[in-house]
């Protein structure tokens, strides 16, 4: 498969990527989970090969770093709700028998443990999503002479 478009300036819509490759309605499977929490890291690491160099193509106006601004915002703004259900995850299986620590630790100490961080992960990641959108809100008021 190759990687790369029929020309340089034709952009995927990422609606229709996620779409694709991950309905809302599913199916739902723990590779998906796993292959989409990946696409996101990826797609981070992405966006810094793009924005790295100030004189490039990738962030021609303040606009468009509005728009990524914007974006990264609503994403870690979801990110509260998807370290909640993770965290609730982690409490049913800390009272379910059969479970074990690799280290011989109790494991339901260790599984209250992350819902413990994956609270603090949620709270952090609202106000990280609160200051993107506050740097959106500046950078989408600039604009560029031709």
């Amino acid at each position: 498969m190759n990687n790369r478009y029929d020309t340089e300036d034709q952009a995927p819509d990422g609606y229709k990527v996620v779409a694709e490759h991950f309905p809302l309605d599913g199916p739902y499977s723990e590779d998906h989970t796993r292959a989409a929490a990946t696409a996101i890291a990826e797609l981070v690491r992405y966006l810094n090969h793009a924005t790295q160099r100030t004189t490039s193509d990738a962030v021609p106006y303040a606009s468009v770093a509005g728009s990524v601004a914007s974006n990264l915002s609503a994403t870690l703004h979801g990110m509260k709700q998807l370290a909640d259900q993770i965290g609730r995850h982690a409490e049913q299986w800390a009272t379910e028998p059969g479970i074990r620590h690799d280290g011989g630790e109790d494991p339901a100490v260790a599984l209250y443990e992350a819902v413990a961080e994956l609270k603090k992960a949620g709270k952090q990641s609202v106000n990280l999503g609160e200051t993107f959108n506050h740097a959106a809100s500046y950078l989408h008021r600039i604009g560029h002479d031709s």
